[in-house]
C-alpha cells in the first residue's frame, strides 16, 4: 500500500512492554499480540489489505511494531503522547484499558493529515541514542559539579568527585564514538559541517540537531520552526491580546537552539543586527532570543536543502 492511499481500514495499537493490541476499525475486533518483530509481522498479515497502522510514542516499545509495519508495506504514524491522551478524552470516556485506548487510536480519522513514520538508518539512530546519553550525563556532571561547591568537607565529596570523573571520562568515550559514527555515513558528515558552518553553531550543536532533526532540509521554515519548537503561538480571547508563546516541538532541539541564539547573538553579524533592531522595536529579551532561535533554524533548513536536496542545474 502507499503512503497516499485511502486505508480501508485503521488498527489503533495501545502498545505496552511485552504485548500489542490491536483493534481493527471494519471488523471491530481485537487481537493482543506479543510485542516482538515475528508475532507482530505476523498479527499484521493477517489483517491484509490497506491498513494504516497507528500508534503512541511509548519510549522505544513502539519499535517493532513500526518495524513490523514497514515491512509488512503498511504506512504507519506514531502519535504524540499529548495530541494522543487529548483526542482519547475527546471521545468521553473516562476508562482506561488497552482495548480502550487501542479503539481510540483506531478513531483517527485524520488519517491524511497525519505524518507517515520514516524509520531512521543505523547510523541516525546510533547517533541519536549516543547524543541523548552524553546530554544526560552533562545535566548530571553539572548537578554534582554544583554540590562539590557547597560549604563543607564532609565524606560524600570524595564520592561525588569520584561521580564526576567517570562522568568525563564516559563523555569523551561518547564523543570518540559520535565522531566514528558520522566518519562513516557521508549524509550526517556532510550536514554537520553545513551547521557548523554557521556562526553560532558549534560542533556539539551541529551534531545535536543532526540527530535529533534529521528532517531538516526537508522542510517548509513553518514546519522546521513548530518542530524546533520556536515557532509562536497566538493567545488572544476577546479584547486580550497577550505575548505570543513557543509551546511544543522537541524539548533537546529547543534546548540546544536557544544555547546556540545566545551565542549568535554575539558573533553572527546578521542576527546580532536582528536581535538589536527587536530590542529597539521593544522586544522583550527573551522574545528577541527566541525570534533569533527562530530564524537561526530557519537558515540552518535552508542551507542543509540547498546544499543536499536542491536538485543541481545541469551545466548545458
Amino acid at each position: 500500500m502507499s503512503d497516499d492511499a485511502t486505508p480501508l481500514r485503521v488498527l489503533g495499537c495501545d502498545v505496552a512492554k511485552d504485548s500489542v493490541v490491536i483493534f481493527d476499525s471494519v471488523t471491530g475486533r481485537y487481537e493482543t499480540a506479543e510485542n516482538s518483530l515475528k508475532a507482530l509481522r505476523c498479527a499484521l498479515r493477517r489483517v491484509g489489505g490497506q491498513a494504516f497502522v497507528v500508534c503512541e510514542a511509548t519510549g522505544g516499545y513502539e519499535a517493532a511494531l513500526l518495524a513490523a509495519a514497514g515491512l509488512e508495506g503498511l504506512p504507519a504514524h506514531r502519535g504524540d503522547p499529548r495530541k494522543i491522551s487529548a483526542f482519547l478524552r475527546s471521545l468521553r470516556s473516562h476508562g482506561k484499558t488497552d482495548p480502550i485506548d487501542a479503539k481510540g487510536l483506531a478513531g483517527l480519522e485524520r488519517h491524511g493529515q497525519l505524518a507517515r513514520w520514516q524509520p531512521p538508518n543505523k547510523a541516525q539512530q546510533h547517533l541519536q541514542q549516543l547524543v541523548r546519553l552524553r546530554a544526560d550525563l552533562v545535566g548530571n556532571r553539572a548537578d554534582y559539579a554544583r554540590r562539590m561547591k557547597a560549604p563543607g568537607d564532609g565524606p560524600d565529596k570524595r564520592h561525588i568527585r569520584d561521580f564526576i570523573k567517570s562522568c568525563d571520562q564516559r563523555i569523551t568515550a561518547i564523543e570518540a564514538e559520535v565522531d566514528k559514527i558520522v566518519a562513516t555515513d557521508t549524509h550526517l558528515a556532510q550536514t554537520i559541517a553545513i551547521i557548523k558552518a554557521i556562526p553560532g553553531c558549534g560542533p556539539v550543536t551541529a551534531i545535536t540537531l543532526a540527530a535529533a532533526m534529521p528532517e531538516l532540509g526537508k522542510l517548509s521554515r513553518r514546519q522546521a520552526a513548530a518542530l524546533s519548537g520556536t515557532a509562536p503561538h497566538p493567545r488572544t480571547s476577546g479584547k486580550s491580546n497577550a505575548y505570543r508563546s513557543v509551546r511544543g516541538g522537541r524539548q533537546d532541539v529547543k534546548t540546544i537552539l536557544f544555547i546556540a541564539a545566545m551565542t549568535a547573538r554575539n558573533h553572527n553579524p546578521e542576527l546580532r543586527d536582528f536581535y538589536e533592531r527587536l530590542r529597539k522595536n521593544g522586544k522583550k529579551p527573551i522574545v528577541a532570543i527566541i525570534a533569533v532561535a527562530r530564524k537561526l533554524i530557519t537558515i540552518i533548513n535552508a542551507k542543509i536543502r540547498d546544499a543536499i536536496y536542491k536538485p543541481k542545474k545541469q551545466l548545458s
